[in-house]
């Protein structure tokens, strides 16, 4: 079991303690995330002019913003992955019904080589008598 870990972070230039699960390496990405959108809050014509409450709501719906952008990067990067998966099922199918017809092609071969070599024994046969009913008209 996971103990909670306290760790403090800089944000907006004040000093923060965060409480969690995670590492404080992942507690310290988190905080420069959320100062990298402020940052690129205060960076906006109008932004000293913003209340508090105002500038909350900005950096919630830039954060929301994100989160929703990845989610739906994510859903179509999953759909990919399911659309690879089914076109390598198919593949592997058609490489089963290739290998089972190569098989079978191959157990076909066998059987007709042994065929065309038992005609060829029939037609050597067959041959000779006739090379002998041939033999005794011309003597």
């Amino acid at each position: 079991m996971s103990f909670k870990k306290e760790t403090q972070v800089l944000i907006g230039g004040k000093v923060i303690t965060l409480s969690g699960y995670e590492s404080e390496e992942y507690m310290q990405k988190v905080a420069m995330y959320i100062n990298s959108k402020m940052n690129e809050l205060t960076a906006q014509d109008g932004y000293g002019k913003l209340s508090r409450d105002m500038v909350g709501i900005l950096l919630a719906l830039n954060v929301a913003d994100d989160l929703l952008k990845l989610k739906s990067e994510m859903q179509n990067v999953q759909l990919e992955i399911d659309d690879k998966d089914k076109q390598l099922y198919n593949l592997k199918h058609d490489l089963v019904d290739s290998q089972i017809r190569k098989d079978t092609n191959a157990s076909e071969i066998i059987d007709l080589e042994k065929k065309i070599a038992v005609l060829e024994k029939i037609i050597e046969e067959k041959d000779s008598e006739l090379n002998e009913y041939i033999n005794t008209f011309d003597k």
